[in-house]
């Protein structure tokens, strides 16, 4: 629910493992410097890993916090004095298209050993990256003011990008100003419903009922985050590239886009959490024994105060 570990899931994908971005975790423990150096030898000794640039990001962790783009090894110990727990090497995607395609069991897929299709997909959202267009005129810093929506996530951007906001962008170069596809560091959902294809709904199908966790668990609910070329391939179901599988508390974010009213919104919202509570009441039904209230605010509270230091990096 809370605090999963982004490589346990992904381990889960074993059986469909060509669709995954590999990754490899460094432990918690160690200090930032010798983290660092273990952190060098995985991503020069671990070919699947195709070298710098690479993701690193916490292996416990949401909204983006923690994930940055190192591009050599000299960004790996100032990022490990930050960042104190495990951490998750991933393999760099340039997509350019990135995308959350929620999916949910269906409740009488619980009990069927061989259920074809399992669940269905919920929603599909478009991320788009933080981009903003010089002027020639302007410093980066002004544009950011300048724009509507970067304007109200200004904390966030001089914070990431303190080091250049002097500088001032040519007429017409695009700059972007985030790499991850997260609404909390910059970038912009718009609901992609229009890209669900029977294609897709089969590829994610095969995917999530790949899915194995601790004690054989299945998955029933979530939102796989993913990369590919171009729509045309999302459509198709062709060269998806997952960069993790979020749970229980995911959001459907395609809630998200600005083009949409509040009530489409919270439709959204509740339409998700309605079947989570229906896929749960089905599994207790089958014998699951369900979380105490107790377990529950304890991994609540550890997992506030896990996110409690600002980033910016994403």
């Amino acid at each position: 629910m809370l605090g999963e570990s982004k490589s346990q899931i992904l381990d889960g994908l074993n059986d469909t493992a060509e669709h995954v971005l590999p990754a490899r975790l460094v432990e918690a423990g160690p200090p930032p410097e010798q983290r660092a150096c273990n952190a060098a030898r995985i991503i020069g000794g671990e070919p699947e890993l195709c070298g710098y640039p690479i993701v690193l990001k916490p292996d416990a962790g949401e909204r983006g916090y923690g994930v940055a783009i190192i591009r050599s090894s000299n960004e790996l110990e100032p990022y490990f004095r930050r960042i104190q727990g495990p951490v998750l090497c991933q393999k760099y995607h340039p997509g350019p298209c990135e995308f959350g395609v929620f999916w949910i069991r269906k409740t009488d897929a619980i009990d069927d050993e061989e259920p074809t299709p399992a669940g269905r997909i919920y929603s599909v959202t478009r991320k788009r990256f933080p981009l903003i267009e010089g002027d020639g005129v302007h410093t980066l810093e002004e544009l950011i003011f300048r724009d509507n929506r970067f304007r109200k996530q200004s904390k966030l951007m001089l914070r990431r990008h303190r080091d250049r906001l002097g500088w001032v962008p040519s007429e017409g170069e695009t700059v972007r100003l985030g790499h991850a596809g997260n609404h909390a560091q910059g970038a912009i959902f718009s609901d992609g419903g229009d890209l669900v294809t029977p294609e897709l709904s089969a590829k994610i199908d095969e995917i999530a009922r790949s899915f194995r966790g601790d004690g054989d668990g299945e998955l029933d609910f979530g939102r796989f985050d993913l990369r590919c070329p171009s729509e045309d391939d999302l459509r198709a179901g062709r060269n998806l590239a997952i960069i993790e599988v979020n749970g229980v508390f995911s959001e459907s974010t395609n809630l998200y886009d600005p083009d949409r009213s509040a009530l489409w919104a919270y439709r959204v919202l509740l339409g998700q959490w309605k079947r989570l509570y229906e896929v749960g009441a089905a599994r207790k039904r089958a014998g699951r024994t369900p979380i105490g209230a107790a377990e529950l605010a304890r991994t609540i509270i550890e997992h506030r105060r896990s996110q409690r230091t600002p980033w910016s990096g994403g």
